[in-house]
């Protein structure tokens, strides 16, 4: 959820959560026997779609830590991953030149930004669009999962 959404509508996300476990008829019982283990906590992702530094003197940030999660799906695995290989190449560039400098660094962010910025900065348009509709995703859905060739695209798109 959007933290204008979440504002907006005074949604309390701990106590939503809860009421989602004990009353959803779908989710409820698959915790009927669960039990809590301590206080509900979370926080918000840092999520992508800008163009913010990722690397500095001696410091690269990979996945969450670059705020390179999906805005659209909340996913960040996978964009963690490609992070996380291109940091680990200019790494070996850095030990190679003996630079670990901000400006030397400052590829990484090129490098990463060239990878994954387009794709998040679409994601991040959906968000937008529809944080506050939820019948456009629920037409999105019907038509997608009733088209084969939508379908696709979809898939290839996230």
């Amino acid at each position: 959820m959007v933290n204008r959404f979440i504002t907006n509508r005074k949604i309390d996300l701990k106590e939503a959560l809860k009421e989602i476990i004990q009353n959803d008829k779908v989710i409820s019982p698959r915790f009927s026997q669960a039990t809590t283990d301590g206080v509900i906590s979370g926080f918000g992702l840092p999520c992508g779609g800008r163009k913010n530094p990722i690397s500095g003197q001696r410091f690269l940030l990979c996945g969450d830590a670059a705020s390179l999660i999906n805005p659209a799906t909340g996913e960040g695995i996978g964009n963690a991953m490609i992070s996380g290989r291109i940091a680990a190449l200019h790494i070996i560039n850095c030990f190679q030149a003996n630079n670990f400098t901000q400006s030397f660094n400052a590829q990484y962010d090129v490098l990463v930004y060239d990878k994954l910025l387009g794709d998040l900065r679409i994601q991040h348009w959906l968000q937008r669009i529809t944080a506050d509709r939820e019948w456009l995703i629920n037409f999105a859905l019907k038509h997608v999962s009733n088209n084969n060739w939508i379908r696709q695209k979809v898939r290839k798109f996230f």
